[in-house]
């Protein structure tokens, strides 16, 4: 989406980051307010999948899962 809003004339730029890590999503929003010099649209599309069974799911992907989506 980022190309295609540059491609039309317009300022957008895509980061990647690990929204389980605080310190990485503020570092984050920093580099883009930096580089923008202000966020007038942000979007945050964040998630992950985890196929188990549910009487099999790990314990430790279910929480990785709830901290993505919070």
């Amino acid at each position: 989406m980022a190309d295609e809003i540059s491609g039309a004339g317009g300022t957008a730029i895509a980061v990647g980051v690990d929204v389980t890590h605080e310190d990485k999503v503020q570092s984050a929003v920093n580099n883009v307010v930096c580089a923008l010099r202000g966020v007038d649209v942000l979007v945050s599309n964040a998630g992950i999948q985890s196929v188990h069974p549910v009487e099999s799911f790990p314990f430790r992907d279910w929480k990785k899962m709830l901290a993505i989506q919070s």
